[in-house]
């Protein structure tokens, strides 16, 4: 979780996504306070309702083994333009996530505009 939190501050990213099914890597996100708002996805209602009770924490119920890869890129950008951190088609966002769902945070992705329509 550091290398990611890192990550986003070199890169001046607009939002730090983490995607988690306990909560466990957000809470670890949150202890490098990486300074930009971190939105947390989790499927799990009452891990949410947990989560937005930190600070700079924007927790969002989606259930990632729904999606592609490539379609869960997709869903975190127009989250994070809902919540107004992404607005410029140059703006970052920094993503780690596990993969397979469920475990500690093992990938980070850098996502933007660009790459989204690249894939």
């Amino acid at each position: 979780m550091a290398a990611a939190s890192s990550l986003a501050a070199s890169l001046k990213s607009k939002a730090f996504v983490v995607v988690s099914k306990s909560g466990a890597s957000v809470n670890r996100a949150t202890r490098m306070r990486p300074g930009i708002p971190i939105i947390a996805i989790t499927p799990n209602e009452s891990t949410n309702r947990a989560l937005a009770l930190q600070k700079h924490v924007y927790p969002v119920t989606l259930d990632p083994t729904k999606f592609s890869t490539q379609g869960l890129y997709s869903e975190i950008w127009t989250i994070a333009k809902s919540y107004g951190f992404v607005s410029d088609d140059k703006d970052t966002v920094v993503l780690a996530m596990s993969e397979p769902f469920g475990l500690p945070a093992n990938t980070i992705k850098v996502i933007t505009k660009e790459t989204l329509e690249k894939e």
